[in-house]
């Protein structure tokens, strides 16, 4: 059973992630390391989380050889993820030994860095990885004892995407100001994906947004919305005499163009290379 590969492609993947009140997200690790892009997200400057470097040491495990495909679904405090790349078994489960976890034949669970947390993880096959976080333990391997859910197509074709939940939309307070007026401006829509794709320029990509309203009319407002906001913002910074930066988010912002088409609101942002320079 653990030889059978039931996860063969990124539709397999996306269909076994936990779907109700959740935020879903997708990022083709494998399209990204070939067009060489992957190196555009990565911690720079910064460096790595440290329990990361001891996970990368322990393991063998590093995303930027050995991931091809991850996929998550985030709701509460709760987050699951799956998966697909090249993995050693038996130095993961050394590694959730050494952290003072407990293993099974097929899963082991184990404290998380974050006290009252647990981290479980699972090898439902070779080359796919289930991990679960949450405030208690759990047995990923569960959720594929059970024929995954239908083939729907994938939000996005782009190698990144989310699709943003209702309580996220429905809890604007939550977010950062300038994600707190994107999110009142599409509380009636559903889905909503945001993805990130490639742009005709080089070193830059589009942050594309998808949200789809029950009618034409509201898909409208709310793309007038978006407009009134962004011209808004880009007064304001000309009243200070601070035009947008492109190292910022405010050139980010700014660059905003939206348009409706039939029921959907479609917003497209200019992430410059300026940008992720700066967040490295």
């Amino acid at each position: 059973m653990y030889r059978y590969r039931f996860v063969r492609s990124n539709a397999d993947l996306i269909a076994l992630l936990p779907g109700a009140n959740a935020t879903r997200f997708f990022v083709d690790v494998r399209l990204l390391r070939r067009a060489g892009l992957l190196d555009a997200f990565s911690p720079g400057r910064l460096g790595e989380d440290p329990e990361y470097q001891r996970f990368v040491r322990e393991t063998h495990f590093d995303y930027r050889r050995d991931l091809d495909t991850l996929g998550g679904s985030l709701a509460g405090g709760d987050a699951s993820f799956v998966l697909r790349g090249r993995f050693d078994r038996d130095q993961l489960w050394k590694y959730a030994a050494g952290r003072g976890g407990t293993c099974s034949g097929e899963w082991c669970r184990m404290p998380a860095v974050t006290l009252g947390r647990s981290v479980s993880i699972a090898l439902p096959q070779p080359d796919l990885l289930a991990l679960d976080v949450g405030a208690k333990p759990s047995n990923p391997s569960a959720r594929f004892d059970s024929k995954a859910g239908p083939r729907s197509p994938s939000p996005s074709a782009d190698p990144v995407w989310i699709d943003v939940s209702r309580q996220v939309l429905n809890n604007p307070a939550e977010l950062p100001l300038p994600l707190q007026i994107l999110a009142i401006s599409l509380q009636s829509a559903t889905p909503v994906v945001l993805s990130l794709g490639g742009a005709n320029r080089p070193g830059a990509f589009l942050l594309n947004m998808d949200a789809q309203f029950p009618n034409r009319a509201a898909a409208d407002t709310a793309r007038r919305q978006l407009e009134l906001e962004t011209r808004s913002l880009t007064l304001a910074l000309a009243r200070q005499n601070h035009p947008s930066d492109p190292r910022d988010f405010t050139g980010l912002l700014a660059s905003g163009t939206f348009q409706v088409a039939d029921r959907h609101t479609l917003g497209h942002w200019l992430v410059l290379p300026e940008l992720l320079r700066a967040l490295q």
